[in-house]
């Protein structure tokens, strides 16, 4: 059946839509961290109270939500596929017509040296979020969640602690590992996403490797196969909302301190977790 030129797109699986929602979730804090930067800037150094955490010394771990989901990304293959994507385009070895991507490819492969290679990549996420110290400690903090959940309204002052001490544990360690270049690395990485993803869900591009998703096109490329990618992409998009909820102040004051929807987003990662055939 023929459709017109101007029907609609077909819908994106649930998978790309999650992917598309924490990008621009991701986008959106490191767009308010850089303008709370650029006024604290402005404002010069001012001598406050010794306080732990201060507002301000929490505002250094808000771009690590972001920087998480690039490091997830990047386990799940997504930028390592582009790359080998658009070298063999850019080698003459896909012939088929790409149509729009085509241009879109050839843009991310002449730009390749302006950003960070995966090597440079991989060390920071390494160093930032050290896979031994980091997962237990964000399991532990969502599990700490999930033991709210059914406690409806209810105040659980045994579990509060648990949350607390979580959380407090969590920060310790994500500020031992902040400052630096995280902000700069997680814009450059996130828009080397932001553009890979926008040419790899190309049907013409899609059809040229017989596969018919994003996820497909990774496990083709031989990064990881098509269920490990889907379950580490999601630990990223889960992982966003749950750093930048670390990252205020109200995060577990009298009990969760935060949106209910911290209860999927705790549900969620720990599910992704749980289903990696061989963890991190």
């Amino acid at each position: 059946m023929n459709h017109p030129a101007d029907s609609p797109m077909p819908a994106l699986p649930q998978s790309e839509r999650t992917l598309h929602a924490a990008l621009a979730c991701a986008f959106g804090v490191l767009d308010r961290h850089e303008v709370a930067a650029r006024a604290l800037a402005e404002l010069g150094d001012i001598d406050l109270p010794s306080a732990a955490p201060s507002q301000d010394d929490l505002a250094q771990l808000d771009v690590l939500g972001p920087l998480y989901l690039a490091h997830e990304l990047e386990r799940a293959g997504l930028l390592a596929t582009a790359e080998q994507v658009a070298g063999l385009f850019a080698s003459g070895a896909i012939t088929q017509p790409l149509g729009a991507a085509a241009e879109a490819i050839n843009r991310f492969w002449r730009t390749r040296r302006e950003r960070l290679d995966q090597t440079e990549r991989r060390a920071l996420f390494d160093q930032v979020f050290e896979a031994q110290v980091f997962y237990p400690m964000m399991q532990r903090l969502c599990d700490a969640i999930l033991a709210l959940a059914d406690n409806g309204g209810t105040r659980d002052v045994r579990e509060e602690v648990g949350l607390n001490l979580a959380i407090r544990a969590l920060r310790e360690l994500l500020f031992s590992r902040s400052g630096g270049m995280v902000a700069f690395a997680a814009r450059d990485v996130l828009e080397a996403v932001r553009d890979a993803s926008a040419f790899l869900r190309e049907r013409p591009l899609l059809a040229a490797f017989s596969v018919r998703s994003l996820w497909g096109l990774v496990a083709a490329s031989g990064e990881r196969s098509e269920h490990e990618a889907r379950q580490y992409a999601e630990l990223g998009a889960a992982g966003v909302e749950l750093m930048s909820w670390l990252a205020r102040p109200e995060a577990g004051v009298g009990g969760l301190g935060g949106p209910e929807s911290l209860f999927g987003a705790a549900q969620r990662w720990l599910m992704a977790w749980g289903s990696l055939p061989a963890r991190p």
